[in-house]
């Protein structure tokens, strides 16, 4: 007897042999906290405010708000935005408000 196997999606199918989470690979973001100094942000579609206690990103579906002292956005390339300082919150929002 043979088992009837399904059909996997492609992104199923990425992340069963090379790791790739489906956030990636479809435009959403990823987040990376080392620490309370580093944050690297993948999937950024802009900046939109931006200071030493404050950084908001725009993202494919509303926004990441990030709280903290000493902010510094030191590359910010391909979608790819790494902010430097200590970060004290760190939120998604639908809205800017």
């Amino acid at each position: 007897m043979t088992k009837k196997r399904g059909k996997k999606t492609f992104a199923a199918m990425m992340n069963e042999k090379f790791d790739f989470q489906p956030e990636v690979l479809f435009g959403g973001c990823h987040l990376e906290l080392r620490g309370r100094n580093s944050l690297a942000v993948g999937g950024c579609r802009g900046i939109v405010t931006y200071s030493p206690m404050l950084i908001i990103l725009r993202l494919k579906q509303g926004f990441l708000r990030v709280n903290g002292e000493g902010l510094l956005c030191d590359s910010y390339m391909r979608g790819e935005v790494l902010i430097s300082g200590r970060v004290d919150i760190m939120g998604f929002e639908d809205k800017i408000q």
